[in-house]
């Protein structure tokens, strides 16, 4: 199913961790909520931390589909977390040869399981973008859902708030949305510039780029506020449900 987006453009705030924090941001009712589980990243959490947080705002606010974060991750890590039933999504950002093979394992372990009555997550590849995309590259993803952008620095798998040239993106009409550098300044010429259905971002609504993790509620109120107010103009691309 497609559904029409031109009504809003969507959110998804990243890098939750702490308590506090995630309810904080829960609070403000994005579309997506993203919790990252790479060892490269500085806002890391395990599973077994943040469970009482998931049934928490699954049950509060029960329109939030949440995302689970890979980078650096194994398979096999990437797939036990996968049928934990927490999660809505995963935000692979790796190789569409490590997401072949990734879909594979997922299939192959749910064949060897009593899975009755559970949904995989569905896939977002997320490309870290350091050169012009072609959309005749984003075809060898498989079973992708939509696509997140974001931009490439050297070492760090995302959250560095860094933005990338939108030039690199301006011909792609698959779905994406965008990362990298967004904040409640830059956010409205942003989107203007690119063919996103929506924005990904973790440290445009923390406090410090010190504490990542922390959010700041001055910064999502301002945030959420601006995007919810922007209407997109004229887009081919439509966001998969």
């Amino acid at each position: 199913m497609v559904t029409d987006y031109n009504l809003r453009y969507l959110i998804k705030i990243c890098g939750n961790k702490y308590p506090r924090d995630s309810h904080l941001v829960a609070s403000f009712e994005p579309d997506f909520m993203g919790w990252i589980f790479s060892p490269l990243s500085s806002r890391q959490i395990i599973l077994s931390d943040i469970r009482e947080q998931i049934n928490y705002i699954k049950q509060k606010h029960v329109r939030i589909k949440h995302v689970a974060v890979f980078a650096g991750n194994s398979i096999e890590e990437i797939a036990d977390v996968s049928f934990s039933c927490y999660f809505d999504y995963l935000q692979i950002i790796e190789t569409a040869f490590f997401i072949k093979k990734l879909n594979e394992k997922l299939l192959q372990k749910k064949d060897t399981k009593v899975t009755e009555g559970i949904i995989l997550p569905k896939i977002l590849p997320t490309l870290r973008v350091r050169e012009e995309l072609k959309e005749g590259s984003l075809k060898n993803y498989s079973n992708k859902h939509f696509f997140i952008f974001d931009s490439f620095v050297s070492g760090q798998a995302g959250g560095t708030g860094k933005s990338f040239n939108l030039e690199y993106i301006k011909f792609i009409q698959e779905p994406y949305l965008l990362a990298g550098g967004i904040n409640a300044d830059n956010v409205a010429e942003s989107l203007l510039n690119c063919n996103a259905f929506g924005v990904d971002l973790s440290s445009g609504v923390e406090k410090d780029k010190n504490r990542p993790g922390y959010k700041d509620e001055v910064k999502l109120n301002a945030f959420i506020k601006r995007v919810r107010g922007l209407r997109p103009h004229n887009r081919v691309v439509a966001m998969p449900s």
